[in-house]
């Protein structure tokens, strides 16, 4: 078992045990950039400034500054994995003081002793010391990936006053803190401490070394040392896994590369990856999915190799576990991740098919960036909009939305442009992917496995291949639909939703030549062998014990059967007939306060009235402007606003109930006409046949 190894030591002491042993202190690849600023340089030397003014004796007490935690790297190298912002500052303050020293020692031959002595003190712990000082190597370094000055710190430590101005950006954060500590401690050669009448600047500088105390933990556990770091930031941003797993790509990218090259390859990978995440940040910020950026992309190919070692095992992992899969427990996970390192071992380029992979599974999350998108929410949401629904005027309403869609149809030419030869989609794919995407963007999302379909299977520019891969698209929604349908009907959640996604993934990728039929035909047998679930509705009263307790499985089922009745459209540009991306569940007669319904339900027991509430005939999906102003109302004014609305699923309901005079008592009636809807709909689904 790993050991940490926990010190109170001065910043003189620290330094002395680390880089006073050889060992050079290095920022790894992983963490984050350099970010102090003159405010935070500013309290670094007033902090001080005021320890030593308020201390009787500053040289026998103590300023606790915080925590530094290291890791021993099997190279030799000690990473800083905890402190990197405090430790870079105080390499810029030695250097920069030790110049000051230099500078100083030529005028004031009565303070020799002291500067000779602070000089000594930098030289151990900022440069190569053997035999000799080598102030060309400094044993404090970076390898940060993402920060293209960190060659300027390395000049700043290493070369003379004079010359490092040469070699450094002027717009450089270490230059430009360099430069703010210069200033500092020429300030501080020209005061005196009033109790020791010595310059200030030597009474800082001793100080600094002796009497800053760091509390340094360091162990040989990599994982072990980020624990820690996460633990003492828990209110900071932590390390997350894909940064982490940035670094190890990054480090395959540039693998057995030298020189030009080396920097090339490093450069391509980084410039690529982080257009990527720019992308897929302002992606999922735009739908409200508040999760890291690629770590969604990269679900698609986890599931990809899942795919390709054929484990139907419902479990997570991620590139670095797969890198430590000889430190899990448990004969039969370490044999699966064995299997899976196998498989992403073997790809060559490994870094480069991976970007290339996330950009097409990034393509898939566009189309819900689309769907989802705020401007399109805001179609829905317009102050204007309350006010002409207060009016009656419907039509202007949907004008509006209309020209809005249109609008932002051309901010994706690529995807939904208006020539059937250059996008793959239409409308009925954008309404199938509404509907997956109603399952869940996160954990189990049935997009996870569309991604990974189009990776495969994506059409290279001809109009006869982009027209054949739509229809092999549309006939996999199809079916897949399908089996989630049956497997909601008969599990009554969404409990195994992650076993057809593994179906389908498994057939998908160990047959790359197949086609959709024979991928739904392939899940269904596999699902058949494993008996954890049933993927096919084999009668029409199965629909009859469904319980509507899940918020998405209600959604789900809704948007099936308000989208079997939307107008169809052959125009791949004519997208105005999504549904609302902020719709919601409308109970028809009240879940609570039901006030207005009390004639209704009268001599019925509250458990009678509670199951009958939650049957899908007492379900609509409605638009959030018109859902909110129904609330608990009767229901003469809720007919009055669901022909309001714009989905004709309600607006049919509306029509035909609107002169009955209790509707709780014909729940029973509505709900079996929409499982005779459903039933219909499945039977086209299981065959392939277009439904939206």
């Amino acid at each position: 078992m790993a050991h940490v190894k926990v010190d109170k030591l001065s910043v003189g002491e620290f330094l002395a045990g680390s880089v006073g042993k050889g060992n050079e202190l290095i920022i790894p690849e992983y963490q984050r950039p350099y970010t102090w600023k003159s405010e935070e340089i500013n309290k670094l030397f007033s902090d001080i400034l005021e320890f030593i003014e308020n201390s009787e004796n500053p040289s026998r007490e103590e300023y606790f500054l915080g925590s530094i935690v290291t890791c021993d790297m099997e190279n030799g190298e000690e990473a800083v994995i905890d402190g990197q912002q405090r430790l870079t500052t105080i390499f810029l303050i030695l250097k920069a003081a030790y110049c000051k020293l230099s500078q100083m020692a030529k005028d004031e031959s009565e303070n020799l002793t002291v500067i000779s002595r602070l000089q000594n003190d930098i030289q151990k712990v900022l440069w190569y010391t053997r035999s000799s000082v080598d102030t060309e190597k400094s044993y404090f370094k970076s390898k940060l990936i993402d920060d293209e000055h960190k060659r300027d710190l390395e000049n700043i430590l290493i070369y003379s006053e004079n010359y490092y101005k040469n070699e450094t950006d002027s717009q450089s954060i270490y230059v430009n803190n360099y430069e703010l500590i210069q200033e500092k401690l020429n300030e501080l050669a020209n005061e005196f401490e009033p109790k020791e009448k010595v310059k200030l600047l030597y009474s800082f500088l001793l100080v600094l070394l002796n009497n800053v105390y760091l509390v340094a933990m360091k162990t040989s556990d990599l994982a072990l040392s980020l624990k820690i770091f996460e633990t003492l930031n828990y209110r900071g941003v932590a390390l997350s896994e894909i940064d982490l797993t940035k670094v190890l790509l990054y480090n395959k990218a540039i693998e057995g590369k030298v020189g030009r090259e080396k920097d090339n390859a490093g450069n391509d990978f980084l410039k690529e990856w982080n257009s990527l995440a720019s992308q897929a940040s302002k992606l999922l910020a735009d739908i409200n999915l508040k999760k890291n950026e690629l770590s969604v992309l990269f679900e698609s190919y986890y599931l990809y190799l899942k795919g390709k070692v054929g484990t139907f095992d419902v479990f997570n992992f991620n590139l670095l576990q797969l890198r430590d899969r000889h430190t899990y427990k448990g004969k039969k996970q370490v044999d699966l991740f064995k299997k899976i390192y196998t498989v992403y071992s073997k790809e060559e380029n490994v870094a480069e098919s991976i970007l290339k992979f996330l950009k097409d599974v990034l393509n898939i999350w566009r189309i819900i960036g689309f769907i989802y998108s705020k401007k399109r929410n805001e179609l829905f949401n317009k102050s204007n909009l309350k006010e002409l629904l207060k009016q009656g005027k419907y039509e202007q309403i949907r004008d509006i939305q209309r020209e809005g869609h249109n609008e932002l149809v051309k901010e994706f030419p690529d995807l939904l442009g208006q020539d059937s030869n250059i996008s793959w989609i239409d409308d009925e794919i954008l309404m199938m992917i509404d509907i997956l995407a109603t399952i869940s963007l996160k954990s189990k999302s049935p997009i996870f496995l569309i991604a990974l379909y189009y990776h495969l299977h994506k059409p290279n520019g001809e109009p006869s291949k982009i027209k054949q891969f739509r229809e092999d698209m549309k006939k996999l929604m199809r079916y897949f639909i399908s089996t989630i349908l049956a497997s909601l009907v008969n599990n009554g959640g969404t409990s195994q939703i992650n076993s057809l996604i593994l179906a389908f993934t498994n057939v998908i990728v160990q047959d790359p030549d197949g086609y959709p039929k024979k991928y739904y035909e392939d899940a269904l047998d596999l699902l058949d062998a494993k008996e954890t679930v049933n993927p096919r509705i084999d009668k029409r009263e199965d629909l009859d014990s469904v319980k509507f307790t899940s918020s998405e499985l209600n959604l789900f089922l809704l948007k099936i059967l308000a989208y079997a009745k939307q107008a169809k459209s052959d125009n791949p540009s004519r997208v105005y007939n999504l549904l609302p991306c902020d719709l919601q569940v409308e109970h028809i007669f009240p879940t609570k306060n039901h006030k207005n319904f009390s004639a209704e339900i009268k001599g019925v027991s509250p458990a009678a009235v509670k199951n009958q509430v939650n049957k899908l005939g007492n379900l609509l999906p409605l638009e959030k402007l018109i859902n909110i102003s129904s609330t608990n109302a009767d229901l003469e004014f809720k007919i009055g606003n669901y022909k309001k609305s714009g989905i004709k699923l309600v607006l049919e309901f509306a029509e035909k109930y609107s002169d009955e005079g209790k509707f709780f008592h014909l729940i029973d009636q509505r709900t079996t006409e929409l499982f005779d809807e459903l039933y219909d709909i499945y039977q086209k689904l299981e065959k392939g046949e277009r439904v939206f």
